[in-house]
């Protein structure tokens, strides 16, 4: 699965990666969160626990040295 197809999906790293896309700057954990919370809808527990997994086992989402995600090129 390619970028694009995730991307196109109604998936919360769908959802991260069209908002990164979208906002042409990197995005903390918290606009992050807020965000996925406002289009997805969490139930879990540990909502910041799922998205943070989801953006460290990303291989199209980095962090950069200021906490901050950004899409890789």
């Amino acid at each position: 699965m390619n970028r694009d197809d995730v991307e196109q999906s109604n998936s919360i790293h769908g959802i991260i990666i069209k908002f990164l896309k979208a906002k042409k700057e990197p995005a903390s954990m918290k606009e992050i969160m807020n965000h996925i919370i406002k289009q997805h809808g969490l139930d879990s527990k540990t909502p910041g626990n799922t998205v943070r997994s989801i953006l460290q086992r990303s291989k199209y989402i980095k962090k950069n040295i200021y906490a901050q995600f950004e899409l890789l090129d």
